[in-house]
């Protein structure tokens, strides 16, 4: 095997596969919850408690995500993790499974502050303006809430690790409906 597939985690095996992807979805719901909690505690000091999850189903919504009402903010939070799964399945496919500790910390804040930093400046403006404009209006409380996002990016190389061991032989083990020879 080569440096660099040793470094991925083979990720070509159907355990690699499935390391990746329970990482992804386990890491980002971490993480992504963990940015939604602190997202929504800085907007409440502000007075804004729904705008974070409104701001993102503007996306799918357009301006009428900015109503009032409940429905704008579970579909934005709902799309946030989506996102999150997706951005951490990346990290988790990237970050392999070596890294342990403080190197998996620095990794997932690493990474987590390149995430903002696309989705602040490419992937947002086009798509919901009001988040657009509000990430920039509140720049540290954004910053702080994708830092939360790392620590969720973090457990990715534990939960590959974890999830992408091979399954235990079972050499020996008959087939459930397999044909003994003694029974006719």
């Amino acid at each position: 095997m080569t440096a660099p597939a040793r470094r991925l985690g083979s990720v070509g095996t159907s355990s690699g596969v499935r390391g990746v992807v329970a990482a992804g979805i386990l890491a980002g719901g971490v993480g992504g919850v963990l940015m939604a909690i602190v997202a929504t505690r800085l907007a409440l000091a502000t007075g804004a408690s729904w705008a974070p999850g409104k701001g993102v189903a503007e996306v799918l919504l357009g301006p009428r995500a900015l109503t009032p009402g409940v429905y704008p903010s579970l579909l934005g939070l709902a799309i946030h993790l989506g996102v999150s799964v997706a951005w951490a399945t990346a990290f988790a496919l990237v970050a392999g499974t070596r890294l342990r500790g403080v190197g998996a910390l620095a990794a997932g804040l690493a990474a987590s502050v390149v995430i903002m930093f696309v989705m602040t400046f490419v992937v947002v403006p086009p798509l919901s303006p009001f988040l657009y404009e509000r990430a920039l209006a509140t720049m540290p409380s954004w910053t702080a809430a994708h830092l939360a996002y790392g620590v969720g990016l973090a457990l990715a190389p534990a939960l590959r690790r974890r999830f992408g061991r091979r399954a235990p032989a079972t050499e020996g083990m008959r087939e459930p409906f397999a044909r003994r020879a003694d029974v006719r």
